[in-house]
């Protein structure tokens, strides 16, 4: 007697691929802070000293209690990647540069963290981690949501283009697409907000 097998839905095979992607892409950023941290420790000298100046430069800025600057830092680190995505999301064949925007934002947060602790763990150490690691956490998942958004919206390009009609549908998910990239930069502005409520909270104002 034969078993009668469940067919399985699409909506569920959509599902598996969602979180498959999102894995290869907390995969990407994992390695890319991997890389960056690597990077960091057997880099000469010179490269070494303009790594430790930028991370200087970002903690003089919540040092400074200057909210604006602290803002304005904070939304260009991650609305540039935004922006980049959004912008490859566009063409049929950006996937690969999508993938790998995880891997650069993870890199440069492994750079950060690791000049650091380049000097050994004590309480200003303590206090730098916890003003930035917040903010770099919820950055990278916005990264990662982005480049997710962006790959699912290049797939549907390279899709269309094997139609009879080449723009159908383009409308309808553009406006989705950038509805979803709407919300991301809001959530990035919530992330600057508090960037700067723990920088006024560590290190005071003024």
């Amino acid at each position: 007697m034969q078993t009668r097998r469940d067919p399985v839905s699409p909506r569920d095979g959509r599902a598996d691929k969602r979180l498959t992607l999102f894995a290869a892409l907390c995969a990407s950023a994992l390695f890319g802070a991997l890389f960056g941290a690597l990077c960091y420790i057997s880099t000469d000298g010179r490269l070494s000293d303009l790594l430790e100046t930028a991370r200087q430069t970002s903690m003089d800025i919540r040092r400074s209690g200057s909210l604006v600057k602290m803002i304005g830092s904070s939304l260009m680190s991650t609305g540039f990647y935004l922006l980049i995505a959004y912008v490859l999301g566009f063409s049929a064949l950006a996937q690969p540069f999508e993938l790998a925007l995880p891997f650069l934002r993870g890199m440069t947060a492994g750079v950060v963290l690791t000049s650091i602790y380049g000097g050994g763990a004590d309480k200003g150490t303590l206090m730098m981690t916890a003003a930035v690691f917040p903010g770099i956490l919820i950055s990278i998942i916005l990264i990662i949501l982005a480049a997710r958004e962006a790959v699912y919206m290049s797939s549907r390009l390279f899709d269309i283009c094997f139609h009879d009609r080449l723009y159908d549908g383009l409308l309808r998910h553009s406006v989705v697409y950038s509805v979803s990239f709407a919300e991301l930069l809001a959530a990035t502005s919530v992330t600057a907000l508090i960037d700067c409520l723990l920088a006024v909270m560590l290190f005071g104002k003024g």
